[in-house]
């Protein structure tokens, strides 16, 4: 049974006991719009509350419910909403192309991922978005439709994405056995602190979900609190992954929130690449290993391809343009 189904068969139930109040009413002589009145207001509460929600589960490949002050009415601020599409657009992204393992110069454009505002209710907003095949300028469809890998990789960055925000824990035995690749295990958690609301937004709570779930199966919300708390879980020294290893390539694309970065150009395969996650106890600043060329040691989980997806660094090289290892000091 669909959400919409759902709501559509609550309401029959409802239209029914009208029918049956009105003929009991005039029976014994009672107004029966007076009795129905009540009703009906039940039944225009559920197409105005629920049905929104049904209609964005049931069209939508995820769907966010935010709740806030900054959303008791029907005109919240235009800001707050680009800022809301910006921000779930970055996040779904980020973990796409973790997902689609793209090289250093490779993006994904928005034409990619269709999002629409799908349901606005006083107190809170619902947003669904939905990964459709990319149109070409002409207006035609992509000729790979569905099998485009960029789309798959975006449906399957926005499944990691719900899961991980039911689990709030890339390392629990269900997330993995969800998401078996760490890499985007990991990306998805980031992403899910990024959704989370700030202190200053003027939202409360944020809840991801989507239509291959049921109600109770939906996530804690997350929270500016719960913001927080990942984001100390992102950044602590936890050495995940039984193996440890040493590989060479260069430092892209740096996260210094979260002291994440990606080792390309690897020496042991250049078209293969590596999420790192800087640990404190490195003793590196992450802001000057951009661009370098270095070997960096951690622990991660061992891969078919003998390179990890996810690597915990616990030491960093870096080697200057004669292959000479630089004096560390510099980079403290």
């Amino acid at each position: 049974m669909t959400w919409v189904t759902e709501v559509h068969s609550k309401a029959h139930i409802l239209l029914g006991q009208i029918e049956n109040a009105r003929r009991l009413a005039e029976q014994t002589g009672v107004d029966p719009d007076a009795v129905s009145r009540a009703l009906y207001r039940k039944v225009d509460e559920l197409y105005e509350t629920e049905f929104p929600l049904a209609k964005a589960m049931d069209e939508s490949d995820l769907v966010f419910h935010l709740e806030g002050p900054a959303l008791r009415d029907h005109t919240p601020k235009l800001k707050l909403i680009e800022a809301i599409f910006s921000n779930i657009r970055q996040q779904v992204f980020s973990v796409a192309k973790a997902v689609a393992q793209l090289g250093d110069d490779a993006n994904i454009s928005d034409r990619d991922v269709e999002l629409s505002l799908s349901a606005l209710a006083p107190g809170s907003l619902y947003i669904g978005i939905k990964a459709e095949p990319p149109e070409r300028h002409d207006g035609q469809q992509h000729m790979l439709g569905a099998d485009d890998p960029i789309l798959r990789a975006t449906r399957e960055a926005m499944r990691s994405i719900r899961i991980i925000s039911k689990h709030l824990d890339e390392d629990s035995l269900e997330a993995r056995e969800e998401v078996p690749d760490a890499k985007v295990r990991d990306a998805a958690l980031v992403a899910v602190a990024r959704l989370a609301p700030t202190t200053k937004s003027g939202i409360a709570r944020l809840t991801i979900a989507s239509s291959d779930e049921k109600r109770s199966e939906v996530g804690s919300p997350l929270t500016p609190k719960l913001r927080k708390e990942l984001r100390h879980q992102l950044r602590q020294d936890k050495k995940t992954g039984p193996t440890q290893f040493s590989i060479r390539g260069d430092v892209r694309e740096l996260d210094l929130d979260f002291r994440r970065f990606e080792l390309r150009r690897l020496t042991l395969d250049p078209a293969a690449s590596v999420r790192c996650q800087l640990l404190p106890g490195a003793m590196v600043n992450l802001e000057k290993l951009a661009g370098r060329h270095v070997e960096v040691s951690g622990y991660g989980e061992e891969a078919s391809s003998g390179i990890p997806r996810m690597l915990r660094v616990v030491r960093v090289t870096v080697f200057n343009e004669m292959g000479v290892a630089e004096d560390p000091g510099l980079f403290a």
